[in-house]
């Protein structure tokens, strides 16, 4: 009940600072319902007016009460973005602009900006395109980072960005490794330290991966941190582990191929594995093929649908085959099996 509140704070680029402020000012605010919390503070930041001064007292008021005030406070917050000093968002979207972003980029990011804070180009923009040149992205790495991840400006530097990636080197990733996971996902970056990177990567630990491992999946696959350890990636393993794995295979599998953990299990993966099982394999062959292409599992399920349905009308569905020709171009495969 209470952690996943706090959660929604952090999601939304509040940091554990402003989060104990918020809580200081109003103790009695985490007894509030989860419905209540979910509705008003998804509502509050939709209408950028989520902050740590007004989310208190707005918690506290009726329904009918609350939706007056958003609407009042909406009304002022616009009224009050069209009388926003020029300068400052002239200056925001000249900087961007001179930092390589096209006109549609920079909407894009600005927008976000007059939603979270006024548009601070040297105490917040600059920093940022700082901090990220310091992890040696590129002009334009950093560019795409931004575009992609424009909340990246409401993260806290000192209490988010910078401890998250000193913890990412001390897990053993160089700064190659920390540079392509924020290129990759730059999202993740933003996620609390302790309550979503940490408990994933023991996780990983404690599944049997090794440290070259773990910060290879996370270098490769940085995504994972966003998905739910008790829905998504423990049913996961424990999935494998049906399928003849063992703790060992299971390990190395996702190791090697950690984009297996993007798919859901029931709508996508699930249904591959009983496609093979319906035309004779074991669960030994399915784990076998597995193990052996821990890819397998990755390709589109119109794929696998079609090209299953190609070797198996022909004789020819076999565990061998069944990885030669999944890992081949559409072109290829119709050249090999359709003429």
């Amino acid at each position: 009940n209470l952690m996943p509140k706090v959660q929604m704070l952090r999601d939304r680029g509040f940091s554990d600072i402003g989060i104990a402020k918020t809580f200081n000012r109003m103790p009695s605010l985490l007894a509030y319902t989860s419905e209540r919390w979910k509705d008003r503070v998804s509502l509050l930041d939709a209408k950028g007016l989520l902050a740590e001064n007004t989310l208190g007292t707005l918690m506290v008021l009726t329904d009918a009460k609350f939706a007056e005030a958003v609407t009042a406070k909406a009304e002022l917050l616009s009224r009050g973005r069209e009388q926003k000093p020029q300068k400052l968002q002239e200056e925001t979207e000249a900087f961007l602009i001179s930092s390589g972003l096209s006109k549609a980029e920079v909407r894009k990011v600005s927008s976000h900006l007059s939603t979270c804070f006024s548009p601070d180009v040297d105490g917040k923009v600059k920093a940022v395109f700082r901090w990220l040149a310091e992890l040696r992205l590129t002009k334009l790495q950093i560019n795409k980072v931004v575009v992609a991840f424009p909340k990246i400006f409401s993260c806290s530097l000192t209490d988010q960005l910078q401890p998250a990636v000193r913890w990412l080197s001390e897990l053993g990733m160089d700064n190659a490794q920390v540079a392509k996971a924020v290129i990759w996902f730059p999202a993740f970056i933003g996620l609390s330290l302790e309550d979503r990177l940490k408990p994933c990567v023991r996780w990983l630990s404690e599944i049997g991966m090794d440290d070259s491992q773990v910060t290879k999946v996370i270098s490769s696959c940085p995504q994972i941190f966003t998905y739910s350890l008790e829905r998504r990636l423990k049913p996961l393993v424990s999935w494998l582990s049906d399928i003849c794995m063992d703790d060992s295979q299971v390990a190395k599998v996702i190791a090697t191929c950690p984009s297996l953990c993007v798919p859901t299990l029931e709508s996508n993966l699930m249904p591959k594995v009983q496609t093979l099982r319906d035309r004779g394999f074991s669960d030994t062959d399915i784990s076998r093929a597995i193990n052996r292409m821990p890819s397998l599992l990755t390709y589109s399920s119109e794929r696998w649908e079609h090209r299953v349905g190609v070797l198996d009308a022909e004789g020819r569905l076999t565990e061998e085959a069944l990885r030669s020709c999944m890992a081949l171009s559409d072109t290829k495969f119709v050249e090999c099996y359709e003429k």
